[in-house]
């Protein structure tokens, strides 16, 4: 599903967003269908740091309503812009520069999927400080309270190899975690 809750960023215009709520109904309508045509398990992974919440919730519902299947989530904000910046540390990025909204990581890894995408000559540096204490708030009041162009950190430092790496270290860390708990 391409939408989703951006409400922290509706200081910025342009941005659409639904409710978490329309968002936890939907994947839920979804998941049972899906689950409710012979599916036995279904992974739900958010790509957006407002979804999380709503993912966790719809996972929850699901598995209330459809105790005999497997329904499994990666939805952990914080462990996985941990594992980004861990990695960009050992790259001699600093955490502030790979930031977190359009910052080295995320521009990294949209360089590496999509260069038509990225106009390096618009990237800009945003809030670079440690974001990690301000994650709930930054969801609950917004990007805009903390920078003026809706970036934390530094995309003008990005670099296609290291979202490729980017990549591959998310994809580890959320399979590791899905059959986790799909064998529990």
């Amino acid at each position: 599903m391409r939408i989703g809750c951006s409400q922290h960023h509706l200081a910025f215009p342009g941005t659409i967003s639904i409710e978490s709520a329309t968002l936890r109904d939907l994947i839920v309508s979804y998941g049972r269908t899906l689950l409710n045509h012979g599916f036995r398990r279904a992974v739900v992974i958010p790509s957006h740091g407002g979804n999380f919440d709503a993912v966790t919730e719809a996972v929850a519902e699901l598995r209330k309503q459809l105790p005999g299947k497997q329904i499994s989530t990666f939805a952990d904000l914080k462990q996985l812009i941990a594992a980004s910046h861990e990695l960009s540390n050992e790259f001699g990025i600093p955490s502030g520069a790979s930031g977190a909204h359009a910052g080295e990581f995320e521009t990294s890894i949209l360089l590496f999927l999509r260069p038509d995408l990225v106009e390096m000559n618009r990237a800009e540096e945003g809030f670079t400080k440690d974001i990690g204490p301000l994650i709930p708030d930054l969801l609950k009041y917004g990007l805009a309270k903390v920078t003026h162009n809706g970036i934390l950190g530094d995309g003008r430092l990005c670099d296609a190899s290291r979202g490729e790496k980017y990549l591959g270290a998310w994809l580890d860390l959320i399979l590791n975690e899905v059959n986790v708990s799909a064998a529990a």
